[in-house]
């Protein structure tokens, strides 16, 4: 725990605000919530960030997503809630990869997404939209308002117990909130927690490394130092204030700024140029520049192979890619499509059985998978034929409910093979059965 704060600095221009207190080993920088506004603000500074963002909604937004009977398994292209889907609303998403994309980017940035449909409750909706989560405050557990872009005017939406959606005053509008993990949820606030909440460091440390590298261009690349006037007798000089002037406005227009990079400096007699060292050195914050734009991309569940210029076999970005989509792809993918079979296909009748799924069939990534998966299907001794073709969302066929080996001999059914006498030469005795071609199971 830390002691009464002592000093609060204010936010830097970009970067986050953080408080400085001083304990019993010296000051510290700690840790603060960082505001809807802020988290917005470095997702539109920090190129990492955005980057990484922009690659995992892209990711989820290009899964095929389909819409079955979960009884027959049949797709259903022609459902009026497929269709929206595909075609949203005619504002901001107007077609399905624009509503996932954004979906997810709030998701991960803010920790929350708010899905509107509009139209009368009691039948299917007219559009689906995402509302922007700067915009909405919550008053309590049981309503929000949202404050439309601006305009001054506000919506309120109240809470409804049956199905915990919210319904403008209206009743045309209805509100469906997805939160994150948040470890101090509150009632009177539900704010789930933005999944780069715990880059705070990182992205100061990107922030300041950059402003760093701005600050060495805008002065040539080359260390601070300073500038020495001496008599002919080589003692101290002072400038006249005039002469002072005259030396820092050369410098600023003349050998300042990466336009004059490497020209020579031109010193009047008595002026001597003395350089000085630079604390932090330059390769130190190069450093630590790569370090936190590594760490934002491994926070995000992003491989750094994928984005940064690191040294891999192709067979390695294609074990990359498949654990991308496996552990952080699909995941949000699976989660995008329980909430739309919750909330979208809710408002329609006779969807008890309609579900949105993800077919991983039609993902090219995940084809080693499949591979592997279809050859320990075909090779199992412990299903049988229909069951098999049932994985693979085939028909049933005749003769198909039994058990058959590699080599297509049934072990196990109705023409399972049972124990097969030897044929008996006159004269000998029988086979004994342990010699006897015996199929187990």
């Amino acid at each position: 725990m830390f002691p009464k704060k002592q000093i609060k600095e204010a936010p830097m221009g970009g970067l986050p605000q953080f408080s400085l207190y001083r304990g019993l080993g010296g000051f510290s920088y700690v840790f603060q919530n960082l505001s809807i506004s802020q988290l917005i603000l470095h997702y539109k500074e920090v190129a990492p960030l955005y980057a990484g963002i922009s690659r995992l909604s892209d990711a989820v937004a290009s899964l095929p997503i389909k819409l079955i009977d979960s009884t027959t398994k049949q797709e259903q292209p022609t459902h009026p809630a497929y269709t929206l889907l595909q075609r949203p609303n005619r504002d901001i998403q107007k077609v399905r990869s624009e509503f996932i994309r954004d979906w997810v980017t709030w998701y991960i940035l803010t920790g929350n997404v708010y899905a509107l449909l509009t139209g009368r409750r009691t039948h299917p909706p007219l559009e689906m939209s995402l509302l922007n989560p700067l915009f909405i405050t919550h008053s309590s557990h049981e309503s929000f308002s949202f404050r439309e872009a601006f305009s001054s005017t506000s919506i309120k939406y109240a809470r409804e117990a049956n199905n915990g959606n919210y319904y403008s005053p209206s009743g045309l509008q209805e509100a469906y909130h997805v939160i994150n993990f948040n470890p101090e949820l509150q009632e009177f606030s539900p704010q789930g927690t933005s999944e780069i909440a715990s880059l705070f460091y990182e992205l100061n440390h990107y922030i300041h490394a950059s402003q760093h590298n701005i600050g060495l261009l805008n002065n040539g690349a080359r260390p601070s130092g300073a500038f020495v006037a001496k008599s002919k007798d080589g003692s101290p000089a002072i400038l006249s204030d005039t002469a002072f002037e005259r030396l820092q406005l050369q410098l600023n227009n003349s050998y300042i700024g990466s336009q004059n990079a490497g020209r020579p400096l031109l010193l009047e007699g008595g002026l001597e140029f003395q350089e000085m060292q630079v604390n932090p050195k330059d390769l130190d914050f190069a450093v630590l520049k790569s370090q936190s734009e590594e760490q934002i991309y491994k926070n995000l569940g992003i491989p750094v192979q994928l984005i940064m210029s690191l040294k891999v076999t192709a067979n390695n970005m294609a074990n990359v890619r498949l654990e991308f989509y496996e552990n952080r792809v699909l995941p949000l993918g699976n989660a995008f499509t329980a909430h739309l079979n919750k909330f979208l296909l809710a408002r329609y009748k006779n969807a008890e059985t309609l579900e949105f799924i993800i077919d991983r069939d039609d993902i090219d990534v995940l084809l080693p998978n499949r591979i592997l998966r279809r050859d320990v299907i075909e090779k199992s001794m412990i299903m049988t034929i229909n069951e098999k073709r049932r994985e693979f969302q085939l028909d049933a066929i005749l003769d198909g409910d039994k058990i058959v080996d590699p080599n297509g001999r049934p072990i196990a059914g109705q023409d399972a093979l049972g124990t097969v006498s030897a044929p008996q030469e006159p004269g000998k005795p029988p086979v004994p059965p342990d010699t006897q071609d015996i199929v187990l199971i």
